[in-house]
């Protein structure tokens, strides 16, 4: 009699695709035949990204996956989170000033990062790192205990003293909203040494989402400005500094050349900055998103038209809480017109997703989506034509 166990790999592989996590377990479960079928899909549901708190225990836990033969090679990326504003717990983090609690772990001395190497070298395909904040206050900690801003010191240090080629490097500081890295608890000349550089060049994907301030001004900017192979670049900032940093940045066009995603979100700019960029990017570019963005000089109008000049391969548009100023005065952009008229002419009925401020009566649109090349032209002209102030 045939049994489930008898279908091809690639049946069975079709049919956990459908499954529920536990519905999968138990199927693994069920014999060895169906489990061996069934380890590549497991590997990459479950393995592909892990996430740590920097604990001992869960430290202990991606140690003995990194020195598992087969499920090491699955591992893509890893998560740094607090678990109940916590990191870090069940190690002495010990510091480069001795009896100053701000000062950077000392990497070499502190077990936990020695340990956290360690399991990186055994998985050799992590590439990609995100790590977040939290909100609320930030509680007194000792030397028991880590900040984020002591994960990010703590990554950027592996990378350096390994040189660990990276994929993927996100800080998300401000989501969270415990706003700046501390510069006090990040070695800021990590970023120099040749190793790290050797490294940093792999960045294709690098997400900055913090709170600027003058100590980590040129730490943020040298992040962006030694990739060579950046495809994704993604700046939320707080609005402060982000005129110098963004100028600092069209200063070394190579930086765009090969970006395919460009979002910038909470910052003031000028629109020859952005001019520069869409120039510069207008090759690859295909994903652009614009949010809570002052525009300094000229018009979101202006500018949309020239994105729909300049950028032919353009797939996907999001643009939400868009402002500009006039006569010294910050005004809001939006979108009135779109309201009865958001289907794309020539799309076979395909529309603009639109973005509405709904707590204030009456309802009005402050931003719009479109995605897909077919009607992007048109769908920039839209909302080029809609544009107007409040």
């Amino acid at each position: 009699m045939a049994s489930l166990a008898d279908l091809p790999v690639e049946v069975i592989e079709a049919i956990t695709d459908k499954l529920n996590p536990r519905d999968l377990i138990s199927l693994r479960l069920s014999c060895k035949e169906i489990s061996q079928k069934t380890f590549h899909r497991f590997g990459q549901a479950y393995f592909t990204t892990l996430r740590t708190d920097l604990t001992h225990d869960n430290l202990q836990r991606l140690l003995s996956i990194s020195k598992h033969g087969q499920l090491s090679h699955f591992v893509r990326k890893l998560v740094i989170k607090a678990r109940d504003n916590h990191l870090g717990r069940g190690f002495h983090w010990h510091r480069l000033e001795d009896g100053n609690h701000s000062a950077c772990v000392d990497a070499w001395l502190s077990l936990g990062v020695q340990l956290l190497r360690d399991i990186l070298k055994g998985m050799t395909k992590c590439n990609s790192f995100h790590i977040y904040s939290y909100g609320g206050l930030e509680v007194y900690y000792d030397w028991e205990f880590l900040l984020p801003s002591d994960a990010v010191s703590i990554i950027l240090s592996v990378i350096a003293d390994t040189g660990l080629p990276i994929k993927s490097f996100f800080v998300d500081f401000r989501n969270w909203g415990a706003g700046s890295v501390d510069a006090k608890r990040v070695q800021m000349s990590l970023c120099q040494r040749p190793t790290f550089r050797n490294a940093w060049k792999s960045v294709e994907e690098l997400r900055l989402e913090l709170l600027l301030t003058p100590e980590t001004f040129d730490w943020a900017k040298d992040l962006v400005l030694q990739t060579t192979s950046l495809k994704k670049l993604s700046l939320h900032f707080d609005f402060d500094h982000t005129t110098s940093f963004i100028g600092n940045l069209v200063a070394f066009p190579q930086v765009f050349q090969g970006l395919q995603e460009f979002k910038l979100g909470c910052a003031h700019v000028t629109v020859n900055m952005l001019s520069s960029i869409l120039i510069d990017s207008r090759s690859n570019l295909l994903v652009l998103s614009f949010w809570h963005v002052y525009l300094q000089q000229g018009t979101w109008a202006a500018l949309l038209e020239q994105i729909r000049r300049s950028l032919p391969l353009l797939e996907s548009i999001n643009i939400e809480w868009l402002k500009e100023y006039s006569n010294d005065e910050i005004v809001h952009i939006q979108f009135p017109t779109l309201e009865d008229n958001r289907v794309i002419p020539g799309t076979n009925g395909r529309k603009l997703e639109l973005r509405y401020k709904k707590w204030k009566r009456p309802k009005s649109i402050w931003g719009a989506s479109y995605r897909g090349r077919i009607g992007m032209d048109k769908a920039l002209g839209m909302l080029a034509e809609s544009a107007v102030h409040t």
